[in-house]
């Protein structure tokens, strides 16, 4: 999302995650204001804002929002302003995210239109969002000290289908709860209930999707593959997404295409970084084990003597030295015979 700030994006369906690194980093910056628009794919159509994963809050929350709203570090020419004069409904006065950051609804294609609800923030994923309109305006304002934001979640163009002909002219499909969206978020390959019910994601009839590879590869696109496609021509965009969104995933983050995740060669090198300092202490270690108290070290080495295969090579060495030594003491002496002529009587 904060790619994409002042940006109007228009789909059927698309992935929005709050920033690139986002169900692995926070977001942490302080003084942020970010409005992003979401266009339905036609005017008939409405928009529905559904959050998978939702935590915005701030450690350190704001004591002044007086001085915090028109102070440094807020950036009200790109970003716009962060009042909370839109942020919290008439006859309100207390803030209900206590200060801290939030993200905000509106009802329309700018932060003037009506907010739908109140600011959101926490950790307890909110309810669907529904616009009455073909626009819906998503902002996101980071206040206080060490904000703390990551979210993911999804829009999706649909219509209310208890009338027929409300869809009946374009291909949509009708959802169990009255709704009918696009076709191509039917058994889309990244699994996205886009209806509300489940419907367009199960394998019964009608949608019967077939998760080895059937029908419905399209699906909900991110911002970048709906930008990309948003100025072809009907059958080309559908071509064009179809190819884009096979192999992603639920959550697929908001990077343009220029710039490049750098966060799995920094996890290597730092790995690398961590391994090469164990070794280095446990080197200094054994350097300091063997030749601090060398005496020392030679007698923990003698508790070897009392290791079997040591001790039987030892008793073999002693048993031989033993037997060499017996065996020199069981040899007879010489016996030197006696003269004759000393033996005869004088």
């Amino acid at each position: 999302m904060v790619d994409f700030c002042g940006q109007t994006i228009k789909g059927e369906g698309m992935i929005i995650n709050s920033h690139g690194d986002s169900r692995k980093y926070y977001f942490v910056s302080v003084g942020t204001d970010c409005r992003i628009t979401m266009e339905a794919a036609t005017l008939k159509d409405k928009v529905q804002f559904q959050f998978r994963f939702f935590l915005v809050y701030s450690l350190l929350r704001m004591s002044n929002m007086k001085s915090q709203t028109s102070g440094p570090g807020v950036d009200s020419s790109a970003r716009g302003s962060s009042s909370l004069e839109t942020t919290v409904p008439p006859g309100s006065v207390s803030d209900p995210c206590n200060a801290g950051s939030y993200v905000q609804f509106y009802d329309g294609r700018d932060h003037h239109s009506e907010p739908l609800g109140t600011p959101l923030c926490g950790k307890t994923i909110p309810r669907p969002v529904l616009s009455t309109g073909n626009y819906l305006t998503l902002r996101l304002v980071t206040r206080g000290q060490q904000p703390r934001v990551d979210f993911v979640g999804d829009f999706t163009s649909f219509r209310i289908g208890f009338n027929a002909s409300e869809c009946r002219p374009e291909p949509y499909f009708y959802c169990q709860n009255g709704k009918c969206i696009p076709s191509s978020l039917v058994c889309d390959d990244r699994n996205i209930d886009n209806c509300g019910d489940g419907s367009d994601q199960s394998t019964s009839p009608p949608a019967s999707c077939q998760r080895d590879g059937g029908r419905g590869m399209m699906g909900t696109k991110t911002p970048v593959e709906a930008m990309a496609t948003s100025t072809a021509a009907s059958t080309m965009r559908q071509a064009v997404s179809s190819n884009l969104s096979c192999g992603g995933d639920g959550n697929r983050k908001l990077l343009p295409d220029n710039i490049q995740p750098h966060g799995l060669n920094t996890d290597r090198r730092s790995f690398l970084y961590l391994y090469v300092i164990l070794g280095l202490v446990v080197g200094v270690a054994l350097l300091f084990w063997c030749c601090w108290s060398p005496g020392w070290f030679i007698w923990r080495i003698s508790v070897c003597r009392f290791i079997p295969c040591c001790n039987s090579l030892c008793a073999s060495c002693h048993l031989c030295t033993r037997s060499c030594v017996l065996k020199d003491k069981s040899r007879p002496s010489k016996v030197t015979p006696q003269s004759t002529a000393s033996t005869l009587p004088v």
